[in-house]
């Protein structure tokens, strides 16, 4: 937090911040807030999103769209590696940021329904964009997955 450009030593209390001057004339206050991006996960009773993650980043629920993939690769074949800082949006129309991750595409290795043992991130490592979630569908009208499938490693 600076005042004027000034740094302000000031400590939050019960969620606040309390500065005591005199502020009269022209004041600028600038606060600087450090939001991570955070995973969540579901708790362990939910099928449908269990071995799932949801990524966030301060009140914001981020997305993985159709749109941002190649034709050849489907949103359901990626499997988060991780979660790495915020950076810019390359599409400023939609967002001003996005958070980058890593991912594995691990396409079906089998047409097989049914399988003796779980599929295993085999495939190739790529860094695709996740959007703000209320901002889906601003590029082409596409799936989208907001509870993203964990990597699973095999056992050695």
């Amino acid at each position: 937090m600076s005042v004027n450009g000034e740094p302000v030593d000031a400590a939050a209390e019960e969620g606040y911040v309390s500065v005591r001057r005199d502020w009269s004339g022209r004041t600028e206050v600038h606060l600087d807030l450090s939001i991570p991006v955070r995973l969540i996960h579901p708790h362990p009773r939910v099928d449908a999103v269990r071995g799932c993650v949801a990524v966030t980043r301060g009140p914001l629920v981020f997305a993985l769209e159709q749109a941002e993939l190649d034709d050849e690769v489907a949103l359901e074949d990626l499997r988060l590696l991780s979660a790495s800082a915020v950076v810019e949006s390359p599409w400023p129309e939609l967002s001003p940021t996005a958070i980058r991750l890593e991912v594995a595409v691990s396409p079906p290795s089998s047409p097989a329904l049914y399988r003796d043992k779980p599929e295993v991130a085999s495939g190739k490592v790529r860094q695709v964009h996740a959007i703000p979630y209320h901002r889906w569908a601003n590029r082409d009208p596409a799936a989208m997955r907001v509870w993203i499938p964990l990597v699973v490693v095999a056992a050695t």
